[in-house]
This record gives C-alpha cells, sequence and structure tokens, in this order.
C-alpha cells in the first residue's frame, strides 16, 4: 500500500474532489493526507509566499504519490509554482488532475510530467499498481524521448462505490500565510465554516444541460460512450454523510446541497429524499436549481414536507432568447422562467438569480430583451408586494475556459486569442 498526499486550493475544507478521492483511497487500504492550500485574501491567482512552499514540502516528506488537483484554470499559475518547488524539493511522484486538467491535457504537460484525465476514484489504483505508464487508462504523460501521450479514457465511475465523505481530522491540513494546521489541532476551523456557511455536500456529478461555456458539455463529448454523465448518489448514503457531519460538528445549524441541479432528481426520488431528510435531519438547506427542472411538482414537494429552505440559486445567464439558445445552448422559456420565480417569491423563499454580463456576443438588442424580461417580472411580482425584496441578482462576467465549446469559438472569431489565459 502507498502513502498519497492530495493538495488542493480551495482552502475551505470541502474539496469534493480530493475528499472523494481520499475516502476511495482509504476504502483500498493506502494512507492519506491532504492538504488545503490557501493564499493572501484567499485569491486563487495569487500565488503562495516561500514559507508556505517550505511548509508544504515538508508535510510531503516521504509521500509515495502526490496528487495536485484544480478546480478551476485561475490557479493554474498557483499549481505551477507549487509543482516546480515540489518537484525540486521532494522524491514523490506527481501527478495533477481537476477538470481543467481533463479538458485540456497537453497545455498542462507542457510543465508536468503527469495528468489524471478524467476521475481520480478510477486513475489512482491503476496509476499506483502499473509500472509501465502506457498501461495506465486515463493517464497523459511524456516519454523519455519528450513524445506526449494520452491513454485511453477511465469509464465513469460508479459513485455508490465510493464511501461517505468523512474528515481524517489529524491527517487534514489547512495551510495558510500564518502556517499549516491539521483538523485535530484546530477544529474550529471546520466548525466555524460549515456554521457559517452550511455543510457542504456535492451528492450528484453531471448536469441535465450542456451549455457553451461549461465543462459539463466537453465532459459528455469526451467521456461519450464511458459511463452515465450523470449520477446521483442513494439517497441512504447523501442522508448518512450528513447524520455523520451531525455527529462531528456541534449544533450544525445548515445544509447546502452543492450539486449543479438539486432539481434535476426524478419525481419520486426527490420525495423520497426530501421525506428522509425531514425525518432525519430537519436543518435548513440551500440548494442550485435550473428554472427547467424546477416544476411546480418539485417545488411544491419541498413546501408540503415542511422543508425549511434557506435560499434558491437559479441560473438564468442571460434573459435573451438568442444568447440563450444559439450562444450558450440553453433552453429559454420566458413565461416559465416567470412563472417559477413568483411561485418560489410566493413561499416567501430567497431567490438567488444568476447572470452572465460582458459577453460580446451580446448585442443592443439582446439588452433590451433583458430589461424587457425583468419589467414584465416585476409587473408579475406586483402581486406580492414584498417579492422584489427576496430576490438577489448576482452578475458575473463571461469567462472563456480553455476547452469548452465557447472558448474554441471565441477563437476562431476572434474575440480572444492566444495569450488569454495569460
Amino acid at each position: 500500500m502507498k502513502k498519497i498526499g492530495l493538495i488542493t486550493f480551495t482552502g475551505d475544507l470541502f474539496s469534493f474532489g480530493i475528499r472523494s478521492i481520499e475516502a476511495y483511497l482509504k476504502k483500498l487500504g493506502h494512507e492519506v493526507l491532504t492538504i488545503n492550500c490557501t493564499s493572501k485574501e484567499d485569491n486563487y491567482i495569487n500565488l503562495l509566499t516561500e514559507f508556505q512552499l517550505r511548509l508544504l514540502a515538508e508535510k510531503c516528506k516521504g509521500i509515495d504519490v502526490i496528487g495536485i488537483s484544480i478546480i478551476s484554470i485561475h490557479a493554474t499559475n498557483r499549481l505551477k509554482q507549487v509543482y516546480s518547488y515540489l518537484k525540486g524539493n521532494c522524491n514523490s511522484t506527481i501527478v495533477i488532475g481537476g477538470v481543467p486538467v481533463t479538458l485540456n491535457p497537453h497545455m498542462f504537460l507542457e510543465f508536468a510530467e503527469f495528468v489524471c484525465v478524467g476521475e481520480g476514484e478510477t486513475f489512482f489504483p491503476h496509476f499506483l499498481n502499473s509500472k509501465n505508464n502506457s498501461e495506465v487508462p486515463g493517464l497523459g504523460y511524456k516519454s523519455s524521448d519528450g513524445n506526449v501521450y494520452i491513454n485511453a479514457k477511465l469509464p465513469y465511475i460508479d459513485i455508490d462505490q465510493i464511501p461517505i465523505h468523512r474528515f481524517d481530522f489529524k491527517n487534514t491540513y489547512l495551510l495558510n500565510e500564518q502556517g499549516i494546521h491539521s483538523l485535530y489541532e484546530k477544529p474550529e476551523t471546520l466548525y466555524k465554516f460549515a456554521n457559517s456557511k452550511g455543510y457542504r455536500i456535492f451528492q450528484s456529478r453531471g448536469c441535465t444541460l450542456a451549455c457553451t461555456y461549461c465543462c459539463n458539455r466537453q465532459l459528455k463529448d469526451i467521456f461519450k460512450g464511458h459511463g452515465k454523465h450523470l449520477r446521483h448518489y442513494r439517497i441512504e448514503r447523501i442522508i448518512e454523510e450528513i447524520e455523520y457531519a451531525k455527529s462531528i460538528i456541534p449544533n450544525l445549524k445548515r445544509v447546502k446541497f452543492m450539486e449543479d441541479d438539486f432539481a434535476a432528481w426524478q419525481t419520486t426520488d426527490l420525495k423520497e429524499l426530501i421525506k428522509e431528510y425531514q425525518k432525519r435531519i430537519s436543518l435548513p438547506f440551500s440548494f442550485y436549481a435550473t428554472p427547467y427542472a424546477l416544476t411546480t411538482e418539485k417545488l411544491n414537494i419541498l413546501i408540503d414536507n415542511k422543508a425549511q429552505i434557506e435560499w434558491i440559486k437559479i441560473g438564468l445567464q442571460s434573459a435573451s432568447e438568442k444568447v440563450s439558445k444559439h450562444i450558450y445552448k440553453r433552453p429559454f422559456n420566458k413565461s416559465k422562467i416567470i412563472n417559477i420565480i413568483e411561485q418560489i417569491t410566493s413561499y416567501n423563499i430567497f431567490l438567488r438569480l444568476d447572470m452572465i454580463l460582458q459577453n460580446p456576443y451580446e448585442s443592443y438588442s439582446d439588452w433590451a430583451e433583458n430589461i424587457d424580461f425583468f419589467y414584465d417580472l416585476g409587473q408579475k411580482l406586483k402581486k406580492t408586494s414584498q417579492s422584489y425584496q427576496l430576490i438577489e441578482i448576482g452578475l458575473f462576467s463571461l469567462t472563456f475556459y480553455p476547452g469548452t465549446e465557447l472558448y474554441n469559438k471565441a477563437m476562431k472569431d476572434g474575440i480572444i486569442n492566444n495569450d488569454y489565459i495569460d
């Protein structure tokens, strides 16, 4: 069995990717430690200090294999910094992974020796037990002659084979500018975060939509024929993990479901999930949803079971039919979206509505269509005088992520160029 170190840059202790890989590798008998690195102001773009790098290298001494995971392309410079430092100060084999790596492995193989293309749970057992790189599915690597190879894809994992995510307090570390400490030394780090923002649980993988700006569209294409893209954990497993969270976090106040679309559950399954949740957990919770999957019937399941919903976040992204359907390739039905927003607020539920701005493909007519949408929404909500106070609009700038369809289109159209990421 191997000693494995898993490093991430999220810094919030709820790094679903490495926590899942950690749980699976421990099930196989490996020894695993995880290190959550955060920089000044918890900004992905900032580099780690020399002090942090030394502490990180010391903690990785004696590790057989180091896995570094990134969740966003914004962390690329920090990834390069950490990879280079560990490569020069540790004898460990280092492999990097994460969605950006899977979407564009060649970009990362410009500086790394090994990359994981796919889900780490299925990749690591092959990587740890093989002595021949060419036999490891999902491995991208540089050979001794400098050539780059990307091996055959791994199938998606059956996520119910993954044990529930438990915190190994003695082997879970947080590295910041002040130093490095384990959860065993400072458990209040976890308690404070979980109680302020909620215990975060990612109870599914994949998405029903295939938006051009999102990784899910490309992942569906990359792994076509290798398994079902949208996968939910068993309901009993979800409830067991939250029960575990309640047992280790004193006075846990709330839960945050982090899956891309909570409403993507089949109606009968959602009914069972909420029934069990109310019976055994009964804490306020929040979730993300699309306005297309969140039907009146599903919303009524929550209301009828007296679920305490703190907020729902819905990704509208654009109220222009052209931008939604032809640029983002998302469904769009104005009346349906307005109706579900009206229903949510009628139950006094706080709604966060996300919009994407600064899209170079938008025209004046698209902006006017967005204004018309919010005017019509306002007219609809006039019936309930307080409804407008229940809506918060989140504004985000459009970012082109390498490997996505919209990134490729923007490159082809001359909207962005080769130095966009830098």
